[in-house]
């Protein structure tokens, strides 16, 4: 049974809670310029900081805040496009284990939805500490699991979907990096986004692959019903499925 076939009216019980702040806001992409600058408005913002960005899909964090530093230095995924072509960035491909700069070498170091595709998201946070300053700060941006009791569910639809996808991790989990990195947490905010099925499948590295994008459409339809949870949180709006993402910033200063 496709996601079209229901009616308008059986739309009606399917749609998001009327108080959720994010119910006028369907379909978003984490690219869009509503969450740029939701992530922007979030960080420390100084001119004369030195900063890093740390895996950027298209640069849209990087465009961004090239309007606020007067340098920006950005660690690209292979195979990504150029970033961006403001005079004030430094692009580089290739992100490893160890980041290639000098200890303390940044005022602000920002990884934007990174830290799920890392297999050893510990020693990530250690490497995004290692080259921030003392008294400078540490920021990351990533989809987190809202719900620890469906965190093995949730996680395996990302991986069906998407081959590079490790693991989101739960709110505490990643505050808890950020402890175990020795930064004092300055801020913890998170908000939902809604996320277009269509668009969020085709997206990923299985988009050709019909019998798994079926499964997850069938799963996805079942909860609808009552069935069982997938952590998705799937709705229907004017037709079409959606589902909630929540995505989580916290800003952690090193002393």
């Amino acid at each position: 049974m496709a996601h079209n076939d229901y009616s308008e009216e059986q739309d009606k019980d399917l749609e998001p809670r009327s108080d959720d702040n994010n119910s006028e806001m369907h379909g978003l992409s984490l690219c869009h310029d509503d969450i740029i600058v939701w992530i922007v408005d979030r960080l420390p913002l100084h001119l004369d900081m030195k900063v890093l960005d740390v895996a950027l899909p298209a640069g849209a964090l990087t465009r961004c805040l090239a309007r606020y530093f007067n340098k920006i230095d950005a660690l690209n995924y292979p195979g990504s496009k150029a970033c961006c072509s403001k005079g004030c960035v430094k692009c580089r491909s290739g992100i490893d284990s160890a980041l290639p700069f000098e200890n303390e070498a940044f005022d602000l170091v920002v990884s934007r939805f990174e830290m799920h595709h890392c297999r050893d998201y510990c020693g990530r946070m250690k490497e995004l500490t290692r080259v921030c300053r003392k008294n400078g700060w540490v920021a990351v941006c990533d989809i987190i699991c809202e719900n620890p009791d469906l965190y093995d569910e949730y996680n395996s639809y990302e991986r069906l979907r998407a081959d590079n996808h490790v693991s989101c991790l739960t709110s505490e989990k990643l505050q808890q990096l950020f402890c175990d990195a020795g930064l004092f947490i300055v801020r913890n905010e998170s908000r939902d986004l809604s996320v277009n099925f269509e668009k969020w499948f085709d997206s990923g590295s299985a988009s050709d692959d019909i019998s798994i994008r079926n499964k997850i459409l069938k799963d996805m339809l079942t909860e609808l019903k009552g069935g069982r949870k997938t952590g998705l949180q799937p709705y229907i709006k004017h037709g079409s499925l959606f589902f909630f993402r929540k995505i989580s910033v916290i800003v952690g200063k090193k002393y």
